[in-house]
C-alpha cells in the first residue's frame, strides 16, 4: 500500500508513516508548512505564509506539486484537518478520487480552522479524547512514541525543564513563579527551553530528570488537560512527567504515571519537593513512565491501527 501523508504535526505523521514501512508500506511524508521545530519529513514543499499578492501564485504552485505527488499514492492520510483555503486536498479528492483519512490533531478543531471540507473524509482519526466533543465519528489515535533507551542522569543535583512552544497554553509565568521560590528552598538546576529546533529541545531534555509540561486551566485556555506529546517524549527517555490532567481525560489512558498537578504554585511545589529530594523515587517514577510508553504508545500498535482503517477505506 501506498500512503501519503501530508503534514508533520508534532513529527507524529513521520513516527506513523515509518512504523508503516517497517510493516511492508511505501509510506512518505510531505510537509507544506515550514515551522521553527523543524520536523524531518521526506518532502518539503512549504506553501507562502506572508502575506503579499505575489505568494498566491506561489501557493498555488505548491498545491499543485502536492496534487501531483498525490496522483502517485493509494490514500492520502491529512494531518490537521482541512482548511477551507486548501485547494489541493479539493483536487485531490474530487479530481483524482483518491480514498482519504483525515487525522485531527487539536487547535484547528478547537479553533474551528480545520473542519472545512469533513466530507472529505472516508474515515477520522483523533489524537486527544476532548476531541471527540467536535468529531464524534472519529476514531481515538493515542499519539505514537519510538521507544529508546532509558536516559536518566546519574546522581547530583537534578535538573528540571519546561519547554513551552505557547506561554499561555503551557502556564508558563506559574511555573516560572513556583520554580522561583522553590529555589529559594531547595537546590536543583531550571531549563527553560523555547523558540529552538525539536532535536535542539529533545537534547536538553536528555539532560533532565523532570518534565514540567503544562499547568493550566481549561477556563484560560478552553482546552481540558491532556496528555501532551512533550510528556510522552520526556517518559520514552525515563524522564519524570509532571502536568495537570483533567479527571475525565484521565479514563482514556491507561494507569500513565505522569504527576497530575492542580493549577497552583502551591500543588506545584508540594509535588516537586520529593522528587528534587529523593533521586530513587525520581527514577523509579521515570522507568514507570519509560514501560508505560513502550507498552502502550508503540509506533507499531498505532500503525497496525491505521493499516486496518486504511484497508477498510480502500476496499469500500
Amino acid at each position: 500500500m501506498k500512503i501519503l501523508h501530508i503534514q508533520n504535526t508534532a513529527g507524529v505523521p513521520s513516527q506513523i508513516s515509518q512504523a508503516l514501512c517497517e510493516l511492508g508500506h511505501d509510506s512518505k511524508v510531505m510537509e507544506t508548512w515550514e515551522s521553527f521545530a523543524k520536523y524531518n519529513c521526506d518532502i518539503e514543499n512549504y506553501y507562502p505564509q506572508g502575506g503579499n499578492p505575489r505568494d498566491f501564485i506561489g501557493t498555488l504552485r505548491a498545491m499543485a506539486r502536492t496534487v501531483e505527488v498525490a496522483r502517485e499514492y493509494d490514500i492520502i492520510h491529512a494531518h490537521t484537518g482541512i482548511n477551507w483555503k486548501r485547494l489541493d486536498y479539493v483536487a485531490i479528492r474530487k479530481l483524482l478520487r483518491k480514498p482519504m483519512v483525515v487525522h485531527y490533531h487539536g487547535s484547528e478543531v478547537r479553533l474551528g480552522y480545520g473542519l472545512a471540507y469533513s466530507d472529505f473524509a472516508d474515515s477520522k482519526f483523533i489524537s486527544t479524547p476532548d476531541l471527540y466533543k467536535w468529531v464524534p465519528d472519529a476514531n481515538l489515535l493515542l499519539n505514537p512514541i519510538n521507544s529508546q533507551p532509558i536516559d536518566f542522569p546519574p546522581p547530583g543535583v537534578p535538573t528540571v525543564i519546561h519547554m513551552p512552544t505557547h506561554r499561555p497554553k503551557k502556564g508558563t509565568e506559574l511555573i516560572l513563579k513556583a520554580v522561583e521560590e522553590l529555589q529559594d528552598e531547595l537546590e536543583f538546576n531550571f531549563i527553560l527551553v523555547e523558540g529552538v529546533t525539536h532535536a535542539e529541545a529533545m537534547k536538553q531534555l536528555r539532560k533532565s530528570h523532570v518534565l514540567i509540561d503544562q499547568v493550566v486551566d481549561v477556563a484560560d485556555t478552553k482546552i481540558p488537560g491532556l496528555i501532551g506529546m512533550t510528556s510522552l517524549e520526556a517518559m520514552s527517555m525515563g524522564k519524570v512527567a509532571m502536568s495537570h490532567i483533567d479527571p475525565e481525560m484521565l479514563t482514556y489512558y491507561n494507569d500513565i504515571p505522569v504527576v497530575n498537578v492542580d493549577v497552583s504554585k502551591e500543588s506545584l511545589k508540594k509535588a516537586l519537593r520529593p522528587l528534587i529530594r529523593d533521586y530513587d523515587l525520581c527514577k523509579e517514577l521515570g522507568e514507570r513512565g519509560w514501560e508505560y510508553v513502550r507498552k502502550e504508545h508503540s509506533p507499531i500498535s498505532v500503525a497496525k491501527k491505521c493499516e486496518a482503517i486504511y484497508q477498510e477505506v480502500i476496499n469500500a
